[in-house]
């Protein structure tokens, strides 16, 4: 009923529906690549570290005076400056005069003679360079750095506070047992775990005792150890005092006064620190279960089974990465596991079978999380790199000695020591941020894309529509 020239307008019009649709198309297609192409994937990991100092205190100038470092702490690493403790011994030949029935007089004979030795260093971060240091007898325990000063063992049964800026002791704190584990400072007191089980807590500015806490004695150790009741390293957190021991028992004190407030009996030896992450104290405890308790009361909130060997934990972005290790029926072999748990519920996320080996407990070691990758050392002189959020291993990175301290982010790379030989080593690996892995547009982020695209469909629709009644209109008139 219309008219040739209405049939071939509308043929026109309609003509430029697929035109239109390919338009709206393009538009969406560009619009999710403008999305994405911001997002740069992270560069990939390979095997492989640059070493980028090292650092040995002995004196190797002289042979018959030596000095070896045997045993290093964990590192400290502030404001570009690397501060570590050792302990060693001095050997040096001693010339005596020795008489015997058959040979009456014999001179120069000459033996060798050994002293403890130790001492904390202050390092250049980026070239190993001593700043300073202080000597002592025994310095393994790690260092602690707080307003000015270095907090640090430099004695068996010595703490003392150094100047951070030339490593002069300002004060000394002297018992008569064992400093065992690292100093921790908050609010402008000192505390610090003692072998004999043993909590002390100073004042910073002076060493002057505040109070001092004696654990129970050990149900889980013959007392002819002594060391029974070993306390960690104290953690604290909104004015309480959190120290694990050896004889089973997790506590909480008053930082104020060192008063006992609550205390959680595991039954089994806890050998390192808890942590405190929102609201909840988590530790391990050596009949293979890790613990979550509420700080408030110490009531269990969960516990999950993760082996029978453990060597160090973390807890980051809501979830605990455990370092854990099964050994193997009918063998000396350890099969090595990272655990991931979420740290509300206990909830296993995922776990990593990292390293199998033969040669004994080779699952010693740190355990970090720096955004997303989880870095792993082994006592077997390897540092692995993990997927925080899957659990799959990304790099290996082997090293010539023991890693001695968790890596730490600078200057846009990490940074990780080993020692050997009584030197340390600082190896560098590539710094791969989280802000640059890629990411996938969210479903919502895709629904808002396609939703423009539609509105523009309807849109042109409408538009066709009008014109063809227009067009209509038009044609009826003539």
């Amino acid at each position: 009923m219309f008219p040739i020239l209405t049939m071939g307008s509308r043929r026109k019009i309609f003509a430029l529906v697929p035109v239109a649709l390919f338009l709206t198309a393009l538009f969406t297609v560009e619009a999710i690549n403008a999305q994405t192409s911001s997002l740069t994937p992270p560069p990939t990991p390979t095997p492989t570290s640059t070493l980028r100092w090292q650092f040995n205190p002995a004196n190797t100038t002289n042979p018959e005076n030596q000095y070896k470092a045997i045993q290093w702490s964990s590192a400290t690493v502030f404001d570009g400056v690397v501060y570590v403790g050792m302990s060693g011994t001095h050997s040096y030949n001693v010339t005596r005069t020795v008489q015997t029935d058959t040979i009456p007089q014999y001179t120069n004979f000459t033996e060798t003679a050994y002293e403890a030795w130790g001492g904390v260093y202050a390092l250049n971060a980026s070239t190993g360079k001593q700043i300073w240091s202080y000597i002592g007898d025994d310095c393994k325990a790690t260092p602690t750095v707080a307003e000015g000063r270095v907090y640090a063992q430099t004695g068996q049964s010595q703490l003392s506070a150094l100047n951070i800026s030339n490593g002069q002791k300002l004060w000394t704190f002297s018992v008569n047992e064992e400093v065992g584990s690292s100093p921790t400072y908050a609010d402008g007191k000192i505390y610090i775990g003692l072998a004999h089980g043993n909590v002390y807590s100073l004042y910073a500015s002076s060493g002057f005792g505040r109070w001092n806490f004696t654990a129970d004695p050990s149900h889980l150790f013959s007392p002819l150890y002594n060391v029974g009741n070993e306390v960690s390293a104290p953690v604290v957190f909104n004015g309480t005092v959190y120290v694990s021991s050896l004889n089973g028992n997790l506590y909480a004190l008053n930082a104020d006064s060192g008063r006992k407030l609550w205390s959680y009996d595991a039954k089994s030896p806890i050998q390192l620190s808890p942590a405190v992450f929102n609201g909840r104290v988590y530790f391990g405890s050596d009949d293979g279960n890790f613990y979550a308790l509420n700080t408030t009361q110490g009531e269990k909130i969960w516990n999950y089974t993760i082996g029978t060997l453990w060597s160090s934990f973390t807890v980051n972005r809501d979830a605990v990465f455990i370092n854990s290790g099964w050994w193997t029926k009918g063998s000396s072999s350890i099969l090595n596991n990272v655990f991931a748990l979420n740290a509300l519920n206990g909830n296993k996320l995922w776990n990593s079978i990292v390293e199998t080996t033969s040669q004994g407990i080779g699952f010693g070691g740190t355990l970090t999380v720096i955004d997303d990758l989880v870095y792993l050392s082994s006592s077997y002189n390897n540092l692995y790199l993990i997927n925080a959020s899957t659990g799959a291993r990304i790099s290996l990175y082997p090293t010539e000695g023991t890693i001695i301290s968790s890596p730490v982010a600078l200057n846009e790379t990490i940074i990780f020591l080993s020692s050997k030989d009584g030197a340390i080593y600082a190896y560098t690996l590539p710094y791969v941020p989280s802000s640059l892995q890629r990411s996938t547009p969210t479903v919502i982020q895709r629904g808002e894309l396609l939703i423009i695209g539609g509105i523009v469909l309807i849109v042109l629709f409408f538009g066709f529509l009008l014109l063809y009644k227009k067009h209509q209109k038009t044609s009826k008139l003539r």
